[in-house]
C-alpha cells in the first residue's frame, strides 16, 4: 500500500470540483482566446492584405516573430513560399500581392 501525503480528500467532492475547473476552464478560454487573436492581428500594418497576412503567419507564428523582419521583395517572397512549402495556407494566385504588403510594411531599413 502506497503512502501518505498527509492530506485527506473527500472522494465524493473529486468529480464536483474537477468539472467544475473545467466549466471555469473552458468559459476562459470561449472568452480569451479570441482576444489573443485578435491582439496579434492587429500588430500588423493596415493594408489590403492585412487580414489574409495575419491570418496566414500567426496561424503559426506571433506577429511579432514577422514584423520584427526587414527583408527585400525577393526575400520575402522566398519566406513565403518556404512557408507554404512548411504548410501556410496561402492561395497562389495571393502570393504576389502578399510579398509586396511585406515588403512595403516590411523592407529593409534606409
Amino acid at each position: 500500500m502506497g503512502q501518505s501525503c498527509g492530506l485527506h480528500h473527500s472522494v465524493g467532492d473529486q468529480p464536483k470540483n474537477r468539472i467544475r475547473r473545467m466549466k471555469l476552464s473552458l468559459i476562459l478560454a470561449s472568452v480569451l482566446l479570441p482576444l489573443a487573436a485578435s491582439a496579434r492581428a492587429d500588430e500588423f500594418a493596415p493594408g489590403p492584405e492585412h487580414d489574409q497576412v495575419a491570418k496566414a503567419c500567426t496561424a503559426c507564428h506571433v506577429a511579432a516573430q514577422v514584423t520584427a523582419q526587414h527583408k527585400s521583395a525577393e526575400e520575402w517572397c522566398e519566406t513565403v513560399n518556404r512557408m507554404i512549402s512548411n504548410g501556410a495556407k496561402v492561395r497562389d494566385e495571393d502570393v504576389k500581392e502578399i510579398v509586396a504588403y511585406l515588403a512595403k510594411n516590411y523592407g529593409p531599413f534606409e
